[in-house]
């Protein structure tokens, strides 16, 4: 769930104007800066995900993981 609210769209949207600009040959240089800039913009989402997690680690598994007989 948490991936999908980051998401914000993008998937389908990149998805969409890779298949447009696949079948245009004249469009080929803008599929390759399109793919670059995606690819920028996930591997920021997934690195924003990643630091939150590792933040917030202390407070989930105090919060969400209910084992009593494993420490922290």
């Amino acid at each position: 769930m948490l991936l999908n609210i980051f998401d914000l769209g993008l998937s389908t949207t990149v998805s969409r104007e890779i298949a447009r600009r696949v079948v245009d040959p004249q469009k080929h240089r803008g599929l390759r800066d399109l793919i670059f800039t995606s690819q920028a913009l996930y591997g920021g989402i997934g690195l924003l995900i990643g630091i939150l997690l590792a933040f917030f680690s202390g407070t989930i598994s105090d919060s969400w993981i209910k084992a009593e007989q494993l420490s922290r």
